[in-house]
């Protein structure tokens, strides 16, 4: 997988972020890896990353049950459990993303005429929430928006909009982004660890079948937060490119901050599904800030994590004993197993401190995050338990 990957992505021509050269001439090596043995350890203790999801405010179900129409039931046709959220880093939230149930067995293809002006044929893909949007228009139905004649045609071509609803008639409408997802075993269906949703800097997606929808943000102001999140990973690389011999770039402009660790994730779920506005949640004040390398080269980090405070994962130190949380730090994600390419696989990452003395070792999993669009690089950081470069973590 890893190998097809790259030699898509090496067709991408979109340059993304700021670039970072290294300053140090003669920097030393990166720190070599554990040894195999301690690194099979830890693969067989952990078993790979554990995702722990997020919920939604109960009031959201409430609001999208007063959409009727075509649209009535939509409360009982999404996944709470897949939902993802934008969260700064005082714990605000930007954005939520709400996918589908079971979106990887249906189809992105058109099932209804769409309601309100200019009616064509349309599928709902999910929902979003986007508290800086007017009182009362913060919940709305996504819906994919097709040609007039896509009912009658063979495999049409893709949606050419995308359509927030915030009422059962009134909409936004944006440019939609598609993808598809490489489907290793060829069932047309995305591997279930790619199910759902999906945030990034430029693009929120929501996973359909074997393809991915996505749409940038109408406000970067409104539903991301900057420059925070790339200030510290533009800091850790200052520190980093003195430390060591770096061979990779880094998407510095687009990082984006999460919530990663078992407790932390749980604690906020628990906070959001009570919330009665979303903004200074205490216990959803994200943990870390990723950003993606531009390039993968075997041995070279492909990304940069930095954690403002310990993450509930289960961590080991470089010579295999159990820690159990990840102290706080700036670290280079290297893969210790790029032998795992297979989706859904257990991994493990390499994390070299910017301390230079203290590595660890983290649970993760292998996935693909994003569908494969010219229109980004599918090894960009997202949300969703953290992940970069096909790699995600977990608890």
């Amino acid at each position: 997988m890893v190998k097809r990957l790259l030699s898509i992505v090496s067709l991408l021509v979109v340059t993304f972020g700021l670039s970072v050269s290294s300053a140090n001439a003669n920097p030393p090596p990166l720190p070599s890896l554990p040894s195999q043995t301690i690194i099979n350890s830890v693969l067989t203790q952990t078993g790979g990353a554990t995702f722990t999801p997020l919920n939604i405010p109960n009031w959201v179900i409430n609001q999208l049950s007063t959409f009727n129409g075509v649209f009535d039931g939509i409360e009982n046709a999404i996944s709470r459990t897949q939902s993802v959220s934008y969260i700064n880093t005082s714990g605000s939230v930007r954005e939520i993303v709400i996918p589908l149930t079971d979106a990887r067995t249906t189809q992105l293809e058109p099932v209804f005429m769409s309601p309100g002006s200019n009616s064509r044929p349309a599928k709902v893909v999910g929902a979003v929430v986007q508290p800086a949007r007017n009182q009362g228009n913060q919940v709305m139905i996504v819906v994919a928006i097709f040609k007039e004649n896509a009912f009658s045609c063979y495999n049409c071509d893709p949606p050419e909009k995308v359509r927030f609803y915030r009422n059962s008639n009134q909409y936004y409408e944006y440019s939609i982004i598609t993808s598809n997802f490489y489907d290793p075993n060829g069932d047309l269906m995305v591997e279930p660890v790619d199910d759902g949703a999906v945030i990034a800097h430029n693009v929120s997606c929501v996973t359909v079948g074997l393809e991915q929808a996505c749409w940038s943000p109408y406000s970067y102001s409104a539903v991301r937060q900057e420059p925070l999140p790339k200030d510290l990973i533009y800091d850790a690389h200052t520190a980093f490119k003195d430390l060591y011999d770096l061979s990779v770039d880094f998407y510095v402009d687009d990082a984006v901050p999460d919530i990663i660790g078992v407790s932390q994730r749980t604690a906020c779920s628990n906070q959001l599904f009570g919330a009665v506005q979303l903004s200074n949640l205490t216990s959803c004040q994200t943990n870390a800030v990723i950003g993606a390398s531009k390039d993968y080269i075997a041995g070279q980090p492909f990304a940069i994590l930095v954690f403002t405070s310990s993450a509930d994962i289960r961590a080991y130190t470089d010579d295999g004993v159990y820690l159990g949380s990840l102290p706080a730090g700036e670290y280079l994600a290297i893969d210790a197993t790029p032998s795992m390419t297979t989706i859904g696989a257990a991994t493990v990452t390499f994390l070299v401190n910017a301390d230079g003395q203290n590595h660890y070792l983290i649970p993760g999993r292998r996935l693909q995050g994003f569908g494969y669009s010219p229109a980004y690089d599918v090894r960009q950081a997202g949300i969703k338990d953290g992940f970069a470069n096909w790699t995600g973590w977990g608890g």
